[in-house]
């Protein structure tokens, strides 16, 4: 290799942050260094330069981390570049120089470059200039750590692409793939070529039709000038003479419109003045109803006035009988008062006295019940010293009573307490016996349990790879459904037009045949042969959806298509009976397919006149029969189920291509059995989810007997840590119960002696003695009780007298003052009644002067509305004559200006006449307008 590789340039390549170039001059050159020095990065620089793509092979992650990353002396580099030179002088590369640089280079933003001898190459150039040197890829002259072991312990297959490469075998195989893979690239190219001039082949007969239709249509259109040159002729002539007509019309039109125009101005003026009269008029009557209102409201003022001056002088009348009778009441009211203001004076006197004579008596009263009342306190004291001593010996006596019966309560409680904690401890073995049992049972249940789960997840499994497959399903269904929408197996001008419908440069509905029909796999050649390239023809609903799809492949020059729009097709079915009833026919072509029921037009056009037979022996003998009898013209051609067709004529298509596309009705038949598997699919998919509920509900069912059988297994544990807490309890209660009883036996004896040393007390002299003294003080209160209450009774008396003497004087006051005040309002009334009867006076009056001036607006009021009404019925008389003649003017404007646009229209049908003509006969003039008829 050192003659070969002769020096060595690196620059920031791993750890080279420097340039370092490396001269080779020896045989044998050797590297040595410790570890970390850049030995390998050397290795890994030789084989990056020598094209190797893989990072992972030069020990990286990425293709950037063989740049220098950076180091605390220098900073990481933007770009790493390895150069080699081979000395070539023996031509061992193929290349005719002396010597070989190769240079690769990389940059930060990942981009590459590479050169041979400072021409730019790819890295492929690189390996097929060093291909069969052991330099390329995999070769043998850079051996790793590693490699001898993994030479020795490799498959024979690897092995042998090691021996391969030393041999030189290597180049070869590779020149020998990349001709096959340039052979099967020519061979698809032929096989579009061979599509191509299929299609010219089947597009050549229409051509020569469409040919001969063309020469029909120049004959045609030669006629057709001809005879329009001659209607030309009439028409222009016509509308000539209809204009001259029309002008004459229209002159004797404008002077009657003139004529009518000056009488509608006359009648408009004498309106005018009839107008002015009648405006005078009403201004007149205006000031007049003004001058009659204002009279009018004058006449309701006084009206009112005068009513009011009335209904105010019946109210004073009143006013004045009811306060006279007013002041006669006062004045009896007023002597009243009088009198019960004496009789009160004399009664306060009386009870002034006798309250002067009680007191004394009720304060000695009071003297002889406070004595009583302190000698009592004194008893009372006594008395409650005796009964406390008595309640303390009868409370420590009913106190010894109880510790008796508390005594024997205890020893009846401490039997009952023992019958207890016999029968809990006996309660307490059973608990934990059902425990045990309970115990047992939730294991076993809870192995079953286990068991269960794991069938659940191997079902849970199933269903999951189910799942799986049915998305998969769904996936290709997908997949079938978009490659048979964008066209995928049509020809190029279905796949363009489709294309075009999906962007949205066309509107509407198109599907080819291919696509609509649903083929079973048994007639699927035949009904391809049958169709041929009427496959590709494309479905619209409408005629107008075709003819745009017709014009867009022509300003496009996306190709040719035939359309067939379902308004338009009209297929002619052959009849029922005749179809041939013989071993081999299968039916005919539109029976046999599937397709949605609004196709049938345009199925039946292509299809329906078309027998399916077994083989292509039956299709021959069916041509033979059909060609004696009646059947001839029913069917056109016959296809076989291998896909050879017969025509009528006795032509034969069959064989195969050597590389047979997917077309529309395979995609469509692929996609129907995809979705077939799919419907199996999903149908297994719900049969393993229903499973998988069913045992997930058993499964659930069990959890909730083992959580159920864990609940009471907690139930059992917990009944029975109550129960061993119940008995530690009523232990610990048994103790407690045991020194009560002690305690209570030790107070009861030292009551017992507290009551035999206590002395007796006399209560009954001391309760007569109490009884004797509250007797004598009861009576003292009962009559220091009727004194004070005699004297409160006198004092209240008092009181009261004294009010009322107040409110008879305050009342008398007021009685005096409501007299002088209905006297002032007596005069009052006398002088308002004299005013009134002054303004009444005066009011009469003015109502006379007004109603006069009334009368008079009114008379002239009516002369002026009479002659009104006389202006009013002649201007209604010019108007009506008027619109008469107004009328007459507008049916005369309407015919005047139907006329115009009758001779407008002329001109412009004469200018189009006249450009037509040119167009048909540029040399020919028009007929002269004399020439008219």
């Amino acid at each position: 290799m050192s003659l070969a590789l002769t020096r060595i340039r690196l620059h920031g390549f791993k750890t080279f942050a420097q340039r370092v170039e490396i001269e080779l001059a020896s045989n044998l050159t050797a590297i040595v260094g410790p570890n970390g020095c850049g030995k390998s990065n050397l290795v890994d620089a030789l084989i990056w330069a020598l094209g190797e793509a893989n990072v992972r092979t030069l020990r990286a992650q990425t293709p950037t981390e063989v740049l220098f990353s950076g180091s605390a002396a220098h900073k990481p580099l933007g770009l790493a570049e390895v150069a080699l030179w081979f000395n070539n002088e023996s031509r061992w590369l193929p290349l005719d120089v002396d010597e070989v640089q190769i240079t690769r280079r990389l940059y930060r933003s990942g981009e590459w470059e590479c050169w041979i001898n400072r021409t730019p190459a790819r890295l492929r150039d690189l390996s097929d200039l060093f291909a069969g040197t052991g330099l390329g890829r995999g070769g043998y002259a850079i051996v790793g750590q590693g490699d001898i072991d993994a030479l020795l312990n490799a498959p024979p297959d690897e092995r042998r692409r090691w021996l391969e490469e030393v041999a030189g075998v290597a180049l070869y195989r590779t020149r020998r793939k990349d001709a096959l893979r340039d052979l099967e690239s020519a061979r698809l190219h032929l096989t579009r070529v061979d599509d191509v001039l299929r299609e010219l082949e089947r597009q050549r007969e229409p051509l020569r039709h469409e040919a001969e239709r063309a020469l029909v249509y120049r004959e045609l259109q030669r006629q057709l000038a001809q005879l329009e040159r001659a209607s030309l002729r009439y028409e222009y002539r016509t509308l000539i003479q209809r204009a001259r007509e029309a002008h004459a019309e229209r002159d004797a039109l404008h002077a009657q419109i003139v004529q009518t125009e000056l009488a509608i101005a006359e009648q408009e003026a004498h309106a005018d003045a009839y107008g002015r009269d009648i405006a005078q008029l009403e201004s007149e009557m205006d000031t007049l109803r003004t001058v009659l209102q204002s009279q009018l409201t004058a006449e309701e003022r006084a009206l009112g006035e005068r009513n009011r001056l009335d209904e105010r002088e019946r109210a004073l009348a009143e006013l004045s009988q009811t306060l006279q009778e007013e002041a006669e009441s006062l004045r009896q009211q007023e002597q009243e008062r009088l009198a019960a203001l004496d009789a009160l004076e004399r009664e306060r006197q009386q009870v002034d006295a006798d309250a002067a004579r009680l007191a004394p008596e009720v304060q000695r009263a009071e003297a002889d019940a406070e004595q009583l009342r302190a000698r009592l306190r004194d008893i009372e004291r006594a008395y409650q010293a005796a009964l406390r001593q008595r309640a303390e010996h009868e409370q420590a006596r009913q106190q010894a009573e109880r510790l008796q019966q508390d005594a024997a309560q205890a020893q009846e409680q401490l039997r009952r307490l023992h019958a207890d904690a016999d029968a809990l401890q006996q309660t307490l073995t059973d608990a934990q016996a059902h425990e045990a049992a309970l115990q047992t049972q939730h294991d076993a249940l809870d192995a079953q349990q286990q068991a269960s789960e794991q069938s659940l997840q191997a079902m849970q499994r199933e269903a999951h790879r189910e799942q799986r497959t049915a998305e998969t399903l769904r996936a290709r269904v997908r997949a079938l459904d978009a490659s048979l929408h964008a066209g995928e197996g049509a020809s190029p001008a279905v796949r363009a037009l489709l294309h075009a419908v999906q962007r949205g440069d066309l509107q509407g509905e198109y599907l080819p045949v291919g696509a609509a029909l649903t083929v079973p796999d048994a007639y699927q050649a035949a009904i391809g042969a049958a169709l041929g390239g009427a496959v590709n023809d494309i479905l619209t609903p409408t005629e107008a959806e075709a003819r745009a799809a017709v014009e867009w492949l022509r300003t496009q020059r996306a190709g040719r298509l035939t359309f067939l729009p379902l308004d338009l097709v009209r297929p002619a079915d052959p009849p029922r009976d005749a179809v041939p009833r013989e071993a081999g026919v299968l039916g005919v072509a539109a029976d046999l397919v599937g397709y949605d029921p609004r196709f049938e037009p345009a199925v039946r056009h292509l299809l329906g006149r078309v027998l399916i037979v077994d083989a292509l022996e039956t299709a021959t003998r069916l041509v033979r029969q059909l060609r004696q009898g009646r059947g001839a013209s029913a069917f056109t051609r016959i296809a076989a189920l291998d896909g050879a067709v017969v025509q009528l004529s006795g032509a034969i298509t069959g064989g195969a291509h050597a590389n047979e596309r997917n077309s529309l009705l395979s995609l469509k038949a692929e996609l129907e059995r995809a979705r077939a598997d799919l419907q199996q699919a999903e149908t297994r998919l719900r049969h393993a989810e229903t499973a998988l509920d069913a045992h997930r509900a058993q499964h659930a069912e069990r959890q909730q007997t083992l959580e159920s059988l864990r609940r009471q297994l907690r139930e059992a544990s917990q009944r029975r840590a109550r129960l061993e807490s119940d008995l530690q309890q009523k232990r610990r209660e048994i103790q407690h119960h045991e020194t009560l009883l002690q305690r209570a036996q030790a107070q009861l004896a030292a009551l017992q002696a507290t009551l035999q040393a206590q002395p007796a007390t006399d209560l009954a002299a001391l309760e007569a003695e109490q009884e004797q003294l509250q007797r004598a003080l009861d009576a003292c209160m009962r009559a220091l009780a009727d004194g004070r209450a005699r004297l409160q009774h006198l004092q209240h008396r008092q009181r009261e007298l004294h009010r009322q003497q107040e409110a008879e004087t305050r009342a008398l006051e007021q009685l005096r003052q409501r007299q002088h005040s209905r006297a002032d309002r007596l005069n009052a009334l006398q002088q308002e009644q004299a005013q009134i009867a002054t303004q009444r006076a005066a009011i009469d009056a003015e109502l006379e002067r007004v109603r006069a001036q009334i009368q008079h607006a009114q008379a002239e009021l009516d002369a002026r509305r009479a002659e009104r009404q006389r202006l009013l019925e002649q201007s209604f008389a010019v108007n009506d004559r008027i619109r008469a003649l107004r009328i007459e003017l507008n049916q005369l404007a309407e015919r005047e200006r139907a006329l115009d646009l009758q001779h407008a229209r002329a001109e412009v049908r004469l200018t189009e006449l006249a450009e037509r003509w040119r167009q048909l006969a540029p040399d020919e003039p028009l007929p002269d307008a004399d020439d008219a008829p």
